[in-house]
């Protein structure tokens, strides 16, 4: 299928544990299966071609391999856990700022036995990047793939002005300007430098 716009390449980095068998995932779009992987500890970066032709598009990683049986446990003691954790992300080869992979949440689907023992476990985890048991890591909405870069750099920009300056629209302290007294301590240890 020819694609009229940009696509975008993904590389998702994993790090992952064995329990029985190596974790896998698929990679969903907009709640379509794209691919899917198994992550090893030779075989650890995925790379997956994406187009979003819709004006809200969104991306789930669907951990589905994880069953109660993964933990091997013995003499009462887990001596092997299938876990599988998101450790970096790009994007046409460009390493994406940690926000862009962290500011998402996975939706675990918990075993029975473990729910039972902890009824108000969290339905939805905020930045949770080690997945435990199986689920959904659910990525914010993105744009489509012709304005993906444009987005990425507004939302950045967005980002930075938000710790730089406080809810009342002030200059954070840990940013203002430095006073003349700073100024000239600068100046005294250029010239001892020779800059």
């Amino acid at each position: 299928m020819r694609h009229l716009g940009k696509t975008l390449n993904f590389e998702f980095e994993f790090r992952a544990t064995r329990g029985i068998n190596w974790p896998s995932f698929s990679v969903l779009v907009n709640n379509f299966q794209v691919s899917t992987h198994t992550i090893t500890d030779r075989d650890r970066t995925v790379s997956v071609d994406l187009y979003f032709d819709s004006g809200v598009n969104n991306i789930n990683l669907y951990y589905y391999s994880k069953h109660q049986y993964e933990t091997v446990v013995s003499d009462g003691v887990i001596v092997a856990d299938q876990t599988l954790e998101l450790v970096n992300m790009r994007v046409d080869g460009i390493q994406l700022e940690p926000w862009f992979w962290t500011d998402h949440y996975y939706l675990p689907q918990y075993f029975q036995g473990y729910k039972k023992q902890f009824p108000d476990a969290p339905e939805r985890l905020p930045s949770q990047l080690i997945w435990h048991f199986p689920g959904r890591y659910r990525m914010m909405n993105l744009p489509d793939s012709d304005n993906f870069w444009k987005w990425y750099q507004q939302e950045r920009t967005q980002r930075v002005l938000k710790s730089l300056v406080d809810p009342t629209g002030q200059i954070r302290a840990n940013h203002e300007p430095l006073d003349s007294e700073d100024q000239q301590l600068i100046k005294e240890i250029k010239k001892l430098i020779d800059v």
